[in-house]
């Protein structure tokens, strides 16, 4: 209660001061998905603790915490009505509050919440007037507060829309609202005052205000005015062009029906030019003499007395004071204060009979000093830990906590086994870390789940961009802005910020910095291609290089992956593996290199003018055996092992790729006269199952992976590579089939080589 009145003296004195700037409040959305209002500056002048909140109107604005139930509150952040409308509330005049409901439909409410209307088509309430569609006619009408149309029409009305007429008049403000009905193709049809009366002759139709900002039909009538020292603005709308259903011609017409230009023209345009054209001989005079102004005064005079009764009418049938104000300082709920509740006086009774035992405390509750019911549950509580702005609390017999706000009202649905403050982010918006298990996520203001419990470890920040957090043993950024992971990143090692404003991070063993927005400079991936392209070792050291590279590379590392793809492929190339070569070449034309598409182009090129002259040596040799035929049987051995010697014919050559750093043999181990020794078959097996251990170890980097006696026997990729997985499998796959191809050649070389699980793991996704 102490802080509530300490709140409301701090209101009291600076209402004077701030009401002006309340009113440009406008409300803004926090990264977390909360909103709150900002001033002119762009501070927040309320904090962003609503999952809803609507525009600032005269001071009130509509405000949800679950976005279900909907309150109002007013330029001092004080709720005034009951979280208790299922839509949101609108269009507020003094006790009345429109609520929308479903599609197009809505109901006039009180402060309390209680619905004064059932529920109606397009119903509006402007001014204390209500509109709404007939659900008779299904036009659109003027309503009473039983929601009864007051106007009707012979035209199909879409809407009704209100125009001020009138202005300063003399010494004294002369203005009143006219109710023109909108038809098809946005043609004006009639016009009624606030009860629904048509206020011009019944056979005038197409009725518009000879001057509207958005229904200009008179030209440069206002300079007529202005030419002879009269105020435009004073007699705005005074004078209306309408059609005359007896010749459907258009006239001029005076606010109290009479006929100024005669209906004779063929369009608005025209009879508001002729309507100029005799404004200074036929109009001039009578508004000099006072005889139109005076007649102009009394129709609005009692256009607005007709209002008045309406409005009147309209809040006594809806049940409401039509006199009710809201009071700019009301609250319905205050902050709320903890209570402790007491069980009853028991124990053993004194000489004169009393009780003498002191209640003990069973528990704690919320209260609200203000409103008492106030939407917070009777909940007894073993725990509440109350930070002023939040409440944290722990349900009598239970083991987990809740999140309340500073009304007390519960945010969180499901409860966790701990709720920590976090800190402030840069938006001002307070957050908090929620542990279920050993595992901590994040939660905003409003109870909403920005990260579900995953990390063992989230720091603690104030105002900072990001936050540190750790699982499975490696460091993430968490924007905490948004509470999303920064860049999906996973660190080996990572520090707090520099003075720059950048965290130094490290990843198989390359360390850079990372800044706010996740972007490394220079990029690890950068560095691991650096440190491949200047590799002065083997081949298989280069190899080995480019793969580390390319595990290190995201889908955004089109460039870097492009130019490791293409500089492997040339490895390939150089050992004489010019298959393997075409199929990196060809990725790397997939991300974009304009040089692996040259070299695959190439490579392609040359394969087809090598194909050619095989078959040109084929049918050279075919002649050649063919006209010593009948010969002795070395000459024919001779034609055959020409033919069998062709890499065209028989079996395909499986390369090698490197030996040693030289080229092999492109029939190493083919079923041709060239046999291989046991080293150089176990050294490409050994070459093909590391090629299939790094796609599988890539693979499966962030999803599982499963082993039997200490060997992998397969694992998930979890979808990380996205559209790379495919391609990656592939890889693993060609792999392994390499590696059993060579396994057989060499048994049937008599070689024995032991089969690796790595021959037969799988990947899923």
């Amino acid at each position: 209660m102490k802080r509530f009145l300490l709140l409301w003296a701090v209101l009291l004195i600076s209402a004077s001061t701030i009401s002006a700037d309340n009113k440009k409040l406008t409300p803004a959305r926090a990264g977390t998905g909360t909103y709150g209002y900002r001033q002119e500056d762009g501070k927040w002048g309320f904090m962003p603790v609503y999952s809803y909140a609507g525009p600032m109107v005269n001071n009130y604005a509509a405000v949800s915490f679950d976005g279900i139930h909907y309150g109002l509150t007013n330029c001092y952040q004080s709720l005034i009505t009951e979280l208790s409308f299922l839509g949101v509330p609108s269009s507020f005049y003094k006790g009345a509050v429109l609520v929308k409901t479903r599609g197009n439909r809505g109901y006039i409410a009180d402060l309390t919440g209680r619905a004064c209307t059932p529920e109606a088509e397009d119903l509006r309430l402007e001014g204390g007037i209500l509109f709404g569609i007939d659900s008779v006619s299904h036009n659109a009408a003027i309503l009473d507060g039983t929601l009864r149309p007051l106007s009707t029409s012979r035209h199909d009305i879409n809407k009704i829309s209100r125009v001020s007429i009138g202005g300063e008049i003399g010494d004294s403000l002369y203005k009143a609202n006219i109710y023109i009905g909108i038809g098809a193709y946005d043609l004006a049809y009639d016009a009624f005052d606030a009860d629904g009366n048509k206020f011009l002759p019944d056979h005038l139709y197409q009725i518009l205000p000879l001057c509207d900002g958005s229904l200009d039909y008179a030209g440069d009538w206002e300079k007529a005015f202005d030419k002879n020292g009269l105020k435009n603005k004073a007699y705005r709308g005074l004078f209306f062009s309408a059609r005359d259903s007896r010749n459907n011609k258009y006239g001029v017409y005076f606010i109290d029906g009479e006929e100024i230009s005669a209906p004779k023209h063929d369009t608005h345009q025209k009879a508001a030019k002729a309507f100029i054209k005799d404004f200074k001989k036929k109009v001039m005079p009578r508004l000099m003499s006072g005889e139109l102004t005076s007649r102009a005064i009394g129709r609005i005079t009692e256009l607005n007395e007709t209002a008045r009764r309406a409005v009147e009418r309209n809040m006594t049938q809806l049940g409401i004071d039509p006199d009710s104000k809201i009071d700019i300082f009301a609250t319905k709920y205050s902050m709320a204060n903890v209570e402790e509740v007491k069980s009853k006086a028991t124990g053993a009774k004194g000489k004169r009979g009393k009780k003498n035992a002191t209640p003990r405390t069973t528990g704690k509750r919320l209260v609200n000093p203000d409103n008492p019911t106030g939407g917070i549950s009777t909940e007894i509580y073993d725990e509440i830990t109350d930070n002023t702005i939040y409440f944290i609390s722990r349900k009598k017999g239970e083991k987990k906590y809740h999140l309340h706000n500073y009304l007390g009202i519960q945010v969180t649905v499901d409860p966790y086994d701990e709720i920590v403050s976090c800190g402030y982010n840069q938006d001002e918006e307070l957050l908090f870390r929620v542990r279920n298990g050993k595992e901590w996520g994040l939660i905003n203001m409003v109870g909403r789940e920005l990260i579900s419990p995953q990390f063992s470890e989230i720091d603690i920040f104030h105002e900072e961009p990001t936050v540190q957090a750790v699982r499975d043993g490696k460091y993430y950024l968490i924007n905490t802005t948004t509470g999303k992971l920064l860049n999906g990143i996973a660190y080996d090692e990572m520090d707090g910020y520099s003075l720059h404003g950048k965290t130094r991070v490290k990843r198989l063993g390359y360390e850079t910095t990372i800044d706010k927005y996740g972007v490394e400079s220079p990029s690890i991936p950068e560095l691991a291609f650096s440190e491949a392209y200047n590799c002065t070792g083997s081949s298989e050291d280069k190899l080995t290089a480019y793969a580390k590279c390319i595990e290190l590379c995201s889908a955004s590392d089109k460039k870097i992956l492009g130019a490791a793809y293409c500089n492997i492929g040339f490895i390939y190339e150089q050992a004489g593996d010019l298959t393997n070569a075409k199929i990196f070449y060809e990725r790397s034309k997939m991300c974009g290199s304009d040089q692996g598409a040259s070299n695959y182009s190439a490579l392609v090129g040359r394969e087809r003018a090598q194909r050619a002259q095989n078959i040109s040596d084929i049918f050279s040799a075919l002649a050649e055996g063919l006209s010593q035929f009948g010969g002795n049987s070395d000459t024919f051995s001779g034609f055959i092992n020409g033919v069998s010697g062709n890499s065209d014919f028989g079996n395909v050559a499986y390369d090698s790729g490197y030996n040693g750093g030289q080229a092999s043999n492109n029939n190493s181990y083919s079923q041709g006269s060239t046999k291989c020794d046991a080293t150089t078959y176990k050294n490409i097996y050994n070459r093909w199952e590391r090629e299939a251990k790094s796609q599988y170890e890539a693979l499966t980097r962030r999803g599982t992976r499963t082993s039997k006696g200490g060997q992998a026997t397969s694992g998930t990729a979890d979808g990380y590579w996205r559209h790379h997985y495919a391609e990656l499998k592939r890889l693993l796959r060609n792999a392994q089939s390499e590696m059993r191809k060579v396994r057989h050649e060499a048994q049937r070389a008599g070689v024995a080589i032991p089969q690796s699980n790595y021959e037969t793991v799988s990947v899923t996704n």
